[in-house]
């Protein structure tokens, strides 16, 4: 198994990050937000997505042509689901 370039320290902090934000989520579930549920579900999941994406993944470390295609594909889906949405919405 090949080590990462990050220290175990990085690790450690992003993991904790990722329980922080798993146990908000899960505090978040139980209380009405209302119209902001949506929002602060897809903002908690693309925090995380983003986390280990860049440390576990190593895009953090990545050539810039791979970092320009993991946004725009980040950018291309999340104007997807905005469309997605609005569609539900005007129905």
């Amino acid at each position: 198994m090949s080590r990462t370039p990050f220290g175990e320290q990085a690790i450690t902090r992003v993991f904790l990050g990722l329980l922080a934000l798993a146990t908000t989520s899960l505090v978040l579930s139980s209380h009405d937000l209302g119209s902001g549920q949506l929002p602060v579900a897809l903002g908690i999941a693309c925090i995380k997505a983003t986390l280990i994406a860049l440390v576990f993944i190593g895009v953090a470390l990545a050539r810039p042509s791979h970092i320009i295609a993991v946004i725009l594909a980040a950018v291309m889906s999340s104007a997807m689901i905005g469309l997605v949405i609005m569609d539900v919405m005007t129905r």
